[in-house]
């Protein structure tokens, strides 16, 4: 086990974190499942499936890039036209 503490008062970048780090994590840990198998089969393919049966997308909803420009423009225009 490996912790692992962030801040999440601004949840955006809180999830951002925990995905990232979630993703590293998995990352590792299916290398050293697929150099297991790999030691144990000696063929890659059988070894990648075995180590990541699921590929994960990771990613946070509605904004992607993290870009805050289209939530502060609608905010913004409004009070800039009156």
């Amino acid at each position: 086990d490996l912790p692992f503490y962030y801040n999440a008062e601004y949840v955006l970048v809180g999830k951002t974190l925990k995905n990232a780090f979630l993703q590293t994590a998995l990352t590792l840990d299916a290398k050293t499942l697929a150099t297991k198998a790999l030691v144990r089969d000696s063929n890659l393919i059988s070894a990648k499936a075995q180590a990541i049966p699921i590929i994960l997308q990771l990613h946070a909803l509605y904004n992607e890039e993290n870009n805050y420009t289209q939530y502060l423009l609608s905010v913004m225009l409004p009070c800039m036209w009156l």
